[in-house]
């Protein structure tokens, strides 16, 4: 099962700005895709003067390349105060067997 991972980078001093937009955005996702699990993760050290987000999506059956889209598409401009650009990846489970 597919999952995405999208990473950013904010300045501490616009975290309180940018969470509620985080979180209108996840229910907004969530409304248009019943089932879509959304949480947002911060980097345990943060560097100085900026920290590192992470928005975990994970979908019944995983993430397919239309809802991937449909998650860039909703999320591109989001939040309004971060640093540089969103970076996507997409992770499925290892399977111990070693087949995919």
């Amino acid at each position: 099962m597919k999952e995405l991972y999208v990473y950013y980078r904010i300045d501490p001093a616009d975290a309180a700005t940018a969470l509620p937009q985080v979180e209108r955005m996840f229910n907004g996702l969530r409304h248009g895709h019943a089932g879509l699990h959304a949480r947002l993760l911060r980097r345990a050290q943060p560097e100085e003067n900026q920290e590192t987000w992470m928005e975990v999506y994970t979908y019944p059956g995983g993430i397919t390349p239309d809802l991937q889209a449909a998650i860039d598409a909703a999320t591109r401009d989001t939040p309004g105060a971060r640093i540089g650009t969103r970076h996507q990846e997409v992770f499925e489970p290892v399977d111990p067997r070693g087949s995919h």
